[in-house]
């Protein structure tokens, strides 16, 4: 957990570079539910949904697709790192093909592979609430207050400042609901009560025995 409470001083108090790079650390160790109970526990969320109100556009992508992650566990995370390999395929193969075509045909061939560019905030095929493989409810809400968040309302319009630390308040609080309530959420509230996860709870445990 030290870590993770390192990472999480360098993307409160440093500068545009290192919590960039602090961000992708976060992302790339966010691939396993005993990760993110770490970082879950170490209250990462705050920072990270700062980082994407306010960061540069790099670190938002990224912090984008941390909560995006923390919003997963179990089958449904597996589903999603599937679903999230196959979108940045996608992506790097449009950018050859954008790359290609602007350097033979340069302007209408370029604009349309670039309108072809999306990311998993733009294509819903690639975002949990929508895949139709992922489970609805608190995921679909964490997903659509992360997209507001990133991109703005529908139209592109951002909420107000008011509007976003309402918006973020409630984004913090779903997403600590959703861990708490998954599998690894559990474990770790069982680990920091120092229960035995095997055992049944002690009236349980007695009931049985008699």
């Amino acid at each position: 957990r030290t870590a993770a409470l390192d990472l999480i001083k360098i993307i409160e108090d440093g500068n545009e570079s290192s919590r960039e790079a602090a961000v992708g650390v976060l992302l790339h160790v966010s691939t396993t539910d005993q990760n993110k109970a770490v970082l879950m526990r170490a209250r990462v969320v705050e920072p990270v949904v700062e980082l994407l109100r306010n960061g540069n556009e790099n670190s938002k992508r990224t912090a984008a697709r941390c909560l995006r992650r923390w919003s997963v566990y179990g089958i449904d995370a597996d589903k999603w790192n599937e679903l999230e390999s196959l979108q940045i395929k996608q992506e790097n193969q449009i950018a050859q093909a954008q790359a290609q075509a602007q350097a033979v045909t340069p302007g209408l061939m370029g604009t349309f592979f670039g309108s072809l560019m999306k990311g998993p905030e733009q294509n819903p095929a690639f975002v949990p609430g929508n895949s139709g493989t992922m489970a609805g409810g608190p995921q679909q809400q964490a997903e659509r207050l992360i997209q507001i968040m990133h991109t703005g309302l529908d139209g592109g319009q951002q909420a107000s400042t008011t509007s976003q630390d309402h918006l973020a308040a409630v984004l913090h609080r779903l997403l600590y609901d959703i861990f708490e309530s998954s599998t690894a959420g559990m474990l770790a509230k069982l680990e920091d009560t120092g229960a035995d996860p095997a055992l049944p709870a002690p009236d349980q445990q007695g009931a049985a025995g008699v």
